[in-house]
């Protein structure tokens, strides 16, 4: 679900199952600590650049950079220097019944398989 427009990415997103979308701006240089969401959420960044860690792993996303996260999955993000970083976001609620599509980074609640 990797597009460039937010009226694109938002019909994609709720044809898929996603219960709200949304278009969010972190400030440069924003740090938040180890969390996680009661909702799966499928994002695209549009603008500036993130470091998103889960599973011990970190990732550098840049515009076009997209990410999936299962609800309940502990996760850190960091925002760059200099740029606000924009993004599409679909959530999705606990219960949802949708299915992962394929994208760069996919943090698992369980074992990756």
């Amino acid at each position: 679900m990797n597009t460039t427009t937010f009226e694109t990415f938002q019909a994609d997103a709720l044809a898929a199952g996603f219960d709200e979308v949304l278009e969010r701006r972190w400030a440069p240089d924003t740090v938040i600590a180890t969390h996680t969401h009661a909702f799966g959420v499928e994002a695209v960044v549009t603008q500036g650049e993130m470091w998103l860690t889960c599973e011990g792993h970190t990732r550098h996303l840049t515009p076009g950079g997209v990410f999936t996260l299962e609800p309940e999955v502990p996760h850190d993000e960091r925002y760059g220097a200099g740029h606000e970083l924009v993004g599409f976001i679909g959530i999705a609620s606990l219960h949802a019944q949708r299915p992962l599509t394929e994208s760069a980074l996919v943090c698992w609640a369980g074992p990756a398989g």
